[in-house]
């Protein structure tokens, strides 16, 4: 089962990390659903989930469904600070996007977030 509204509490890019994790376990468990499926497609041909694990993707894919129902902030630091990354990435992509479309204006400094 995956956490639901892990960001109610939190503030700032703690809600936004915990929003992003929320987000990655709702497209990892449909990826690892579909990999069990045997719908990964590689190449042009479709692999089947036993083939994947012969690749050493096991502990990986274990990882994961762990990561996936663990609520955010039971996540280890290393693991919440990967959600941090991923929302300050997206917060500059935005940020430059708007900025780019005249809707927002450009920050004084290096108009980065996060920097």
């Amino acid at each position: 089962m995956i956490p639901k509204n892990q960001h109610e509490g939190l503030e700032g890019i703690e809600a936004l990390a915990a929003c992003e994790h929320e987000s990655w376990s709702k497209w990892t468990r449909w990826m690892i659903d579909q990999l069990r499926k045997g719908m990964y497609k590689r190449a042009g041909e479709f692999m089947q989930f036993n083939e994947i694990m012969e690749h050493g993707f096991e502990p990986t894919i274990a990882r994961w469904e762990r990561q996936m129902v663990t609520p955010y902030s039971e996540l280890s630091e290393k693991e919440k600070e990967s959600d941090r990354e991923v929302v300050r990435e997206k917060a500059r992509i935005y940020l430059d996007a708007l900025v780019h479309m005249g809707e927002a204006p450009r920050l004084p400094g290096k108009g980065q977030i996060g920097q």
